[in-house]
Parts: structure tokens; sequence; C-alpha cells
């Protein structure tokens, strides 16, 4: 749509309309941006993951920690005012976690020491993480309890949810 626009507005600047010109240039130039951001708000929201957060809001106490296992997300913490710990991958959050040690476990093998220690708490995973964890935290007797999922990430829990 954008280059059909600008396409007219050449032509039309061509034969010396350059009225008609700028006019059919502002004209692409809108529906473009018009378009993009009504595919951003289509696309957007799924994305975010804000549509899991009244799921997860019913299960969340104050002092339950959220874990990010091989997952830095960072929409959800948005919405919930959250922070979370992050498991194994600090990716952008190297400096960050050099600062606050406390608020990452550098080893899946640290989660699953946390994660069965009794305290109730939730954990944000990618569905291959989920899938590959799930058999060795069954073997060992840690339970992961589906809370939501989509096509990004699952969240789980240790505890079991109310039917």
């Amino acid at each position: 749509m954008g280059l059909a626009g600008l396409l007219l507005a050449w032509m039309l600047n061509q034969r010396g309309a350059q009225r008609a010109s700028v006019a059919a240039y502002a004209f692409s130039f809108f529906a473009t941006i018009s378009v993009g951001l009504l595919g951003h708000e289509t696309l957007g929201r799924p994305a975010s993951g804000v549509d899991m957060v009244p799921v997860i809001q019913k299960v969340l106490k104050p002092d339950m920690p959220i874990y990010g296992v091989r997952l830095l997300d960072h929409t959800l913490p948005f919405f919930l005012q959250r922070t979370t710990v992050v498991v194994e991958y600090p990716d952008e959050l190297e400096f960050g976690v050099q600062q606050e040690p406390q608020k990452w476990l550098p080893t899946l093998a640290e989660f699953k020491t946390a994660w069965g220690n009794g305290q109730p708490a939730l954990a944000l995973m990618s569905p291959g993480t989920f899938l590959e964890m799930q058999p060795a935290f069954k073997a060992e007797g840690l339970p992961l309890h589906t809370l939501a999922r989509d096509a990004r990430r699952v969240v789980v829990t240790k505890f079991s949810l109310p039917p």
C-alpha cells in the first residue's frame, strides 16, 4: 500500500501535479502507518501474555517467588508488578545479576533445589523447556502444575490448583 502510494505520488509529480503528489504521498503514509498500528495491536496482545494475568493473579501471593526458567519475559512481570528470579539464562541482565546475585539462579540444578523447598512458587518457561523439564521433575517427585499457557510461554505452579 505504501509503495503503491509512493509510486502514484511520483507519477503525479512527474506530470507536474505537485499538490496532488503531496496529497497522494501523505495519504499513503497515513494509511500505511494506520495499517501497521492495527496489525501491531492484533499481534502484540497475544505476544504480551496480558491475557494470562487474571489467571495468575488468582493464585499469586505477595511473598511468592516467580522464576523465569531459561526465559526472560518482560511483559508478565510488568503486568504483575513483580520481579522474576532468572534461571540459567540471564540474557541482557548479565550486569544486573552481577549486582544482585540473589535475583538469579545460574543452574537448573539450583532451580530444582529452590523449587523443592516447600514454598509456593510460580515459574515461567517456554513450551520447549517445559517439555524438556517435565519428565525429570516428575521422576524426582517435583510437581509442575500448568496454570496457564500460550504460544510463547507456560506458567507452572508447584502446588495443586483448585478445580
